[in-house]
């Protein structure tokens, strides 16, 4: 029997080469598909980076430059850092350090050593001054005459800190180095208010109170010191300080909400940049973790990659804070630094 020519199938000759230009047309695609994936994660992760980390700087120097004062990592600042109600959700790093401040100098150079040499903190504590509050009273008992109008000032305490996110692992580190914002409540200033008669204090405390402050700080004393109950003092006299003061958080939050993941194609993995534990799984960053702090041995994990550097004399300081992020895609690491110095009056 014929078969007609009509009928006849591909010969196997024939079925290779439609497979093999097949399979390379495959293989074409696929790596242009690699390619624009890995162009769209460099540019992802390079320009978010870059925003992220310079923005996140910006807005300390700002906070900064209204401070009324910063503190270090004395008895004082830790005993101000301990009144601090920071929520148990996001913890602190544990190796973390307030700046001291170098009084005898104004040139912001990297510290020449740890313990006794270090200078360079990696966590941001302040106590910003904020726009004075608008007091009216009638001094005089008097409808038909003016009220005196006076500035209350007051403040509000600021705590930047380094906190490990267990949800979220970096580069099969089981975790994520996060940078958190974390605001007191506002608080009146004592000394003005002190140099008050009782008469006056016994009409201005109470529309303090309405305004949503409970206590007056003494921007001088140390913590155990320097807080004062108002409503204790709508009588005109204030009580003794608090003894055992607590700074309640109002508000708590990163500074990177972009670390959360790559917002294009979110297989980015994020964090403010630290050292692996282990020194073979070191990240290849084109940015130092940290510039002007030094290695500790006894603090394996200081001071990653938020560094805050204090110069100068009392009124005249220099702040000096530099933070540095990474990400990790596939087997590629990419990091960005921001960096500013601010003039400070503290």
């Amino acid at each position: 029997m014929t078969v007609k020519r009509s009928q006849r199938g591909f010969s196997l000759p024939e079925v290779l080469v439609t497979i093999t230009v097949v399979s390379g047309l495959a293989i074409i695609a696929y790596a242009m598909l690699d390619q624009a994936s890995r162009v769209a994660l460099f540019n992802e992760s390079h320009n978010d980076l870059t925003i992220m980390t310079q923005r996140a700087a910006n807005g300390m120097q700002n906070e900064v430059f209204q401070a009324r004062r910063a503190f270090e990592e004395d008895a004082a600042g830790q005993a101000y850092r301990a009144a601090l109600q920071l929520p148990a959700s996001q913890p602190v790093w544990t190796d973390t350090l307030l700046p001291i401040i170098e009084t005898d100098t104004s040139s912001i150079l990297p510290d020449s050593g740890p313990g006794a040499n270090r200078f360079t903190g990696n966590s941001l504590f302040i106590a910003r001054q904020l726009e004075p509050l608008t007091i009216n009273y009638d001094d005089d008992n008097n409808a038909a005459t003016p009220d005196v109008q006076m500035l209350v000032d007051r403040y509000r305490f600021e705590y930047y800190f380094l906190s490990p996110v267990a949800s979220r692992g970096f580069a099969a580190n089981g975790f994520m180095l996060d940078l958190i914002r974390s605001a007191s409540g506002d608080y009146a200033d004592y000394f003005e208010l002190s140099t008050l008669t009782p008469a006056v204090r016994r009409l201005v405390i109470p529309q303090i109170i309405n305004k949503g402050i409970a206590q007056a700080w003494d921007t001088t004393q140390p913590a155990d010191q320097a807080f004062y109950d108002l409503d204790a003092a709508r009588s005109g006299t204030f009580s003794i300080p608090i003894a055992k003061p607590k700074i309640g958080i109002v508000s708590t939050a990163t500074v990177f909400p972009g670390l959360r993941g790559g917002r294009i194609t979110g297989k980015m993995d994020y964090s403010v940049a630290f050292v692996p534990q282990s020194p073979l799984k070191a990240f290849p960053l084109r940015f130092p973790v940290f510039n002007y702090a030094q290695p500790d041995t006894n603090r394996k994990g200081f001071p990653a990659g938020f560094e805050v550097k204090i110069v100068g004399p009392a009124k005249n300081r220099k702040v000096l804070i530099r933070t540095v992020l990474m990400a990790h895609y596939r087997s590629t690491f990419e990091a960005e630094q921001g960096v500013v110095t601010t003039a400070a009056r503290f």
